[in-house]
């Protein structure tokens, strides 16, 4: 489970902003909390709102630049840059660094893993994790050379320190050396914490077919989910092959020998990929006969969106994962979006306490009857452009209010100023 996120100094948020799914103690909605050990309430699914060019997405690309960097940065070479991106908009904060924490829950304990970067090194980090309730240091670092701080197996951290390069985070660099403590954190960003953005269909659509491939619970899932609702599909056909430098076809061209050949360890497949659906015709006698569809040329839109992200639900579910997308919505029938949503706040659907956390612009979801005011978040611009992040259980707001006619008449804040003039 993911609990709470800051981000500073990153892309459109200047000053430190704080994004959490720690429950608040209003008692409406409980089935939308997951109760942890008795004691913690966490929330099951947020959403995020806000005008166009706000922050949103930029929330969702600090959750996916900390993944990458925490999986990837010990492949950095000495004196490789750090693809970060600081506020811009003020000269000031070009050369501070960029902050991050982010608190999860893995393997029944809970973790708090923090770094600020610049481009040229890693400035600070910092893992902690509570095994028996109590906070643990696991390893402190503050950018200085050879400046780490162990209170655990010391001999064997300061070891791997002296093989991490300033621009590499020590939790990439000692995962990837095998240490125990640090291994275990990493597999919550590799194993857990899926990032899915709209604009990248590729990715999302390689991705749920893969998914259908391996798994048959799921592939029967998805098959029954476009089944049921009223796409005119009643079966779906995958063909689907991935090749590694080990199982590279002898037949195959040339072209392809070369390109497989030049994968790494950040690109390590090439997948092959056709699907087809089946949908019930008829024949010049009238009779029932299936009809092949190639799926990404003769289906909709919003059932090329459904594929995609009917995978990723369904491989949230059953392994318990934090679900991060941008643009959930997009070419979803509003009932159909709500549906979804709702798949994960039933326990008996999402017994592993999977999580989803997505933008949208759609204010159709803006009902009490469906998100706590906790569950609700939004994003708007400051007047130095930056971005601002809140919930709305900040405002005081009563629960027989109608938070879709409040947040469009800009009660809330977070809606787009539109100026006078000619365009």
């Amino acid at each position: 489970m993911l609990i709470e996120l800051k981000i500073e100094n990153f892309l459109s948020f200047k000053e430190k902003v704080t994004f959490s799914n720690m429950a608040s103690t209003d008692k409406s909605l409980q089935k939308n909390i997951i109760s942890y050990k008795k004691k913690k309430r966490y929330l099951r699914n947020s959403v995020i709102y806000g005008p166009n060019a706000s922050g949103k997405t930029n929330l969702i690309k600090a959750i996916d630049f900390i993944k990458y960097i925490v999986i990837n940065s010990h492949t950095n070479q000495s004196g490789q840059k750090i693809p970060r991106i600081p506020f811009k908009l003020d000269k000031g904060c070009l050369d501070k660094p960029s902050k991050f924490e982010i608190s999860f829950i893995w393997k029944e304990i809970l973790y708090i893993y923090g770094f600020s970067l610049t481009e040229e090194k890693i400035h600070e980090e910092y893992l902690y994790f509570y095994p028996k309730g109590q906070p643990a240091l696991i390893f402190e670092r503050n950018g200085l050379e050879d400046n780490y701080h162990f209170t655990t197996d010391e001999k064997e951290q300061k070891d791997i320190s002296k093989h991490t390069l300033e621009n590499m985070l020590y939790i990439s660099r000692s995962a990837n050396m095998n240490y125990e403590k640090t291994k275990i954190a990493m597999k919550w960003f590799v194993e857990n914490l899926t990032v899915a953005f709209s604009s990248n269909s590729q990715y999302m659509h390689l991705h749920s077919a893969e998914i259908f491939n391996e798994n048959d619970k799921i592939q029967s899932q998805m098959k029954e989910l476009l089944c049921k609702l009223d796409t005119g599909i009643i079966d779906v056909d995958i063909t689907f092959k991935k090749y590694t430098k080990e199982n590279i076809p002898d037949e195959a061209p040339d072209d392809f020998k070369k390109m497989v050949g030049a994968l790494n360890e950040n690109i390590n497949k090439i997948y092959n990929t056709k699907i087809n659906t089946i949908h019930k015709g008829i024949d010049e006698n009238g009779k029932n006969i299936p009809i092949t569809f190639d799926f990404e040329g003769e289906e909709s839109q919003g059932t090329l969106k459904l594929f995609d992200v009917s995978g990723l639900i369904f491989e949230s579910l059953m392994f318990g994962k934090v679900l991060v997308y941008d643009e959930f919505d997009n070419s979803l029938h509003p009932h159909l979006l709500s549906a979804l949503i709702d798949i994960f706040n039933d326990s008996d659907l999402n017994k592993n306490n999977a999580q989803l956390i997505f933008t949208t612009h759609n204010t159709n979801l803006l009902k009490q009857a469906s998100f706590r005011r906790d569950q609700i978040w939004f994003t708007e611009k400051n007047q130095d452009q930056s971005t601002n992040l809140f919930s709305l259980s900040d405002y005081n707001v009563r629960k027989d209010k109608n938070i879709e006619r409040g947040y469009l008449s800009g009660r809330y804040g977070a809606i787009p100023f539109i100026s006078d003039g000619e365009y």
